[in-house]
């Protein structure tokens, strides 16, 4: 919890001040998570994670309410299953062969997400004239798991 949703808040905060000096407008890109901030839910998987990412959807929003006329543009991006060490470790080195097979085969696509294509998304958003529309806005990046989470558990 600290680190997922405390950390983002005081980094936030710490920060705002320094971002709003700035002529320019600046974004702040939250990483949420499927599992969390698109409203699915998934059965089996930690409530604490996703407890924890849910309030990065709810910071995204709050800042963007709290400060709607500053320079600075908070935007949240909510990937699904993206192949980093970090989910090999918690999720598929937990996994048979066969297990890892059968859950990317029923992940949407039949593949988990590239970290490059999340750095994208996100650099698109940094970068984009789109930013300030964008201002408060959870962006789902999971190949449309969020709309059809049942995928992982379905026969």
């Amino acid at each position: 919890m600290r680190v997922n949703s405390l950390g983002p808040l005081w980094l936030t905060q710490a920060l705002f001040d320094a971002l709003e000096s700035n002529k320019n407008q600046s974004v702040v890109v939250f990483i949420g998570s499927v599992g969390g901030t698109s409203q699915s839910v998934f059965p089996g998987f930690r409530a604490a994670d996703g407890m924890s990412k849910a309030s990065i959807g709810y910071l995204t929003k709050l800042m963007a309410a709290e400060y709607p006329h500053a320079q600075t543009n908070f935007i949240c991006l909510s990937p699904g299953a993206v192949d980093t060490e970090m989910f090999r470790t918690s999720m598929l080195n937990k996994m048979t062969e066969a297990e890892r097979i059968e859950f990317i085969q029923k992940l949407p696509k039949g593949q988990l997400i590239e970290p490059n294509e999340i750095a994208g998304i996100i650099s698109w958003l940094v970068n984009s004239c789109s930013k300030r529309i964008l201002n408060g806005a959870c962006i789902d990046a999971s190949q449309g798991l969020s709309v059809r989470p049942g995928l992982l558990t379905e026969k």
